[in-house]
């Protein structure tokens, strides 16, 4: 009786061993899904500050008639109405 009841416990035993390392909620699933968090976070900080620059862009873009008016030009290449465009283009002296 002995023998079975010692064996009953050591199986009883491997089992709990078992899911406490190597199951889906396991030390190894843990250690793992927290190292991932970490690099999520890490991520997530990095879009966070690139979400502050471009509010604070269109805030600034909102309040500021003039900067508008720069990114049209300089972003976008447009002009006014009634504006003339002129491209000066540069050769090499070397085509000569």
């Amino acid at each position: 009786m002995k023998i079975i009841t010692i064996t009953f416990l050591i199986f009883i035993f491997l089992i709990l061993q078992f899911q406490l390392w190597l199951s889906k909620e396991g030390f190894f699933y843990v250690v793992q899904m927290k190292h991932k968090i970490q690099l999520q976070k890490l991520g997530n900080g990095k879009l966070k500050k690139q979400n502050d620059q471009l509010k604070s862009e269109v805030k600034e873009l909102k309040q500021n008639e003039q900067g508008v008016e720069a990114h049209a030009r300089n972003d976008l290449g447009m002009i006014k109405k009634g504006e003339v465009f002129y491209q000066v283009v540069k050769s090499d002296a070397s085509e000569k």
